[in-house]
């Protein structure tokens, strides 16, 4: 039989066939290549966040794939919501790495779905007052004491 030389693409395609088949060997203890940083926090096999200096970076394995501030509450929420509607990590993984709950993750993914990245953004609506003035007004009335009635 003719020997086929090995060109570059040849090359990467050898390589990437056998990255594939060890992580899919996972399961049956063959080895699992860790190709993470090591100062990252794995969600899962292709998953890791790390926080540096205020700025929150995601990874997939090794590529830096999302950037935000540590501090944005809706920045977090919409990479959470993101990765759990992508499927690329399911939303209790996600709970276990960030330390939220997973109904936020949940919610985040609802929130992801029906509106997309706007949905996190646009200006929230302010939650009505529990009670009315018209009420206060009333118990006002009837909790003041008699002695200083007009």
């Amino acid at each position: 039989p003719a020997r086929r030389t090995l060109t570059p693409a040849r090359g990467v395609r050898y390589i990437m066939s056998s990255l594939r088949g060890a992580l899919s060997d996972a399961r049956s203890g063959a080895l699992l290549l860790d190709l993470h940083r090591f100062d990252a926090v794995r969600v899962n096999r292709h998953l890791s966040v790390l926080a540096v200096q205020g700025q929150t970076f995601w990874f997939h394995c090794l590529l830096p794939i999302g950037t935000h501030p540590a501090d944005d509450k809706r920045a977090w929420h919409r990479q959470l919501g993101q990765f759990a509607h992508l499927g690329i990590a399911t939303p209790a993984q996600l709970a276990r790495a960030c330390g939220l709950s997973t109904r936020t993750v949940y919610r985040a993914r609802k929130r992801w779905a029906a509106e997309g990245e706007a949905g996190f953004y646009r200006p929230r609506k302010p939650r009505p007052r529990a009670m009315p003035a018209c009420m206060w007004k009333r118990c006002d009335r009837i909790c003041r004491p008699a002695s200083s009635a007009p």
